[in-house]
């Protein structure tokens, strides 16, 4: 079986080349999940600086949803490392208005997380998409 990081980094490749909206949300929900699973064994072991470099230009993507699912990545990566090391290199590559986005989403809590029915409930302005976690 692939280890997480390796899938990672190869859908880190794909991830800002790619033109489908649909494709660039699903990968954005891919490292939604790798995050929350990691977080919850209490290890985290990807490289937060490529992470954050390669979904912080999304904030600005065309779709709203790649938009939202950019911002939700954004505030789940934060909240999964626990540090400010993440918020630090987040600040350098965001605007100001999406910087704000991911601080307010930490500071009210209003961070995805996987449910009792196995799907992800995003959490800003009732905005719910599901994913069934096959990969858990």
């Amino acid at each position: 079986m692939m280890k997480l990081e390796v899938a990672l980094a190869i859908l880190m490749k794909y991830l800002n080349d790619e033109q489908n909206w649909h494709t660039k949300e699903e990968i954005l929900k891919l490292i939604i999940v790798s995050y929350l699973k990691t977080y919850s064994e209490g290890k985290i072991e990807f490289n937060q600086e490529l992470i954050l470099s390669k979904v912080a230009p999304l904030v600005d993507d065309e779709n709203s949803k790649v938009r939202l699912g950019a911002l939700e990545t954004l505030t789940v990566i934060c909240h999964a490392t626990k540090t400010t090391q993440s918020l630090e290199i987040l600040e350098r590559l965001v605007d100001i208005d999406a910087y704000e986005v991911v601080i307010d989403g930490l500071f009210e809590g209003k961070v995805a997380y996987v449910g009792d029915n196995r799907v992800i409930d995003f959490t800003r302005e009732k905005c719910i998409y599901i994913i069934f976690l096959l990969l858990l």
